[in-house]
């Protein structure tokens, strides 16, 4: 008895991708929400790097 192994098809995986929007961009509103999360998120970050090295060299 010999067993065959199948490969998935990548057909089906193409299909299945953009049934869930992973083939389109993101959208206006989405680049808009992350690009105002960075704005946010950035200076939080630069503060508190700024912050853990003052510590580090008192």
């Amino acid at each position: 008895m010999r067993l065959v192994a199948f490969a998935p098809d990548d057909g089906e995986d193409r299909r299945r991708a953009s049934a869930h929007g992973a083939g389109r961009g993101l959208s206006q509103q989405q680049n808009e929400s992350f690009r105002k999360a960075g704005l946010i998120v950035l200076p939080v970050v630069v503060v508190l790097l700024i912050a853990v090295f003052a510590c580090l060299r008192s």
